[in-house]
């Protein structure tokens, strides 16, 4: 399979952000303007949807479709994206980390501590549509622990967000830290998001090790050329022709 697909025939295109606000020193960190720049190119060339974690074999797609995800649910970032989510009419998924929520850590990136959202900020969000699950307990590179370890760290991690009223619906939806699944996946994740480094792959075959990919901050200027190539080859692996103008349909 081609290297640079972004994800496999018929399942959505997923893209992860870690921060949306004010600038960070993170690829994957975008002001609010560039984000919603970047929304509205989606939006240019497919739709923008949530992920599909219910009946994922009846995910039928004739035209791409992007799926947002913010890791690490940083409270500026939930706040950014709910502001102009309203203002565009798209949802996103937040990946959060259960022990975290409302508490001021250490920057990854340095600089001042930053606070993570709160359980309230969280249950507004899913109110207005958005998903909230889980990016573990606290965030261990759950390949480097035991089998054990990891499978606490999400086992905990969905237990704590159901129990704020916010993963009814998103319980066994996890995205690994640092995009490294556990050497052995828990019969009960029903979804798992990796990165860039996992292959594009069948969601009903490989469901526990999903491909996502990203917009590099680096490389702005490229974005509407990354996102026709991604769209491009979604497209030529399945066999859907193209409208001339760029947009995607499922008509000759």
């Amino acid at each position: 399979m081609h290297a640079a697909l972004p994800s496999a025939y018929p399942f959505p295109i997923v893209i992860y952000f870690h921060h949306v606000g004010r600038v960070r020193p993170h690829y994957t960190s975008l002001s609010s303007a560039d984000f919603m720049r970047a929304i509205e190119l989606m939006m240019e060339f497919g739709t923008i949807g949530p992920l599909p974690i219910g009946a994922v074999a009846d995910w039928q797609l004739d035209k791409p479709t992007f799926c947002i995800t913010l890791d690490d649910g940083y409270e500026e970032s939930v706040e950014s994206v709910l502001t102009i989510g309203s203002a565009l009419g798209f949802t996103t998924t937040f990946f959060v980390v259960a022990k975290h929520l409302g508490r001021v850590l250490p920057a990854p990136w340095g600089g001042p501590p930053v606070r993570r959202a709160s359980s309230n900020l969280l249950l507004e969000a899913a109110r207005c549509g958005h998903q909230v699950a889980s990016h573990s307990w606290s965030h261990v590179d759950l390949a480097t622990v035991t089998d054990d370890a990891a499978a606490s760290e999400l086992a905990r991690a969905d237990g704590h967000l159901y129990g704020l009223g916010l993963g009814s619906l998103t319980n066994g939806v996890v995205a690994y830290p640092y995009g490294n699944p556990p050497r052995v996946r828990p019969s009960w994740v029903r979804l798992g998001f990796a990165t860039v480094r996992s292959p594009a792959r069948s969601w009903i075959d490989y469901p526990q090790e999903i491909r996502r990919v990203y917009l590099d901050e680096q490389r702005r200027s490229h974005w509407k050329q990354d996102i026709a190539g991604w769209v491009r080859l979604w497209l030529e692996s399945a066999d859907i022709p193209q409208s001339p103008r760029g947009n995607t349909s499922s008509s000759p």
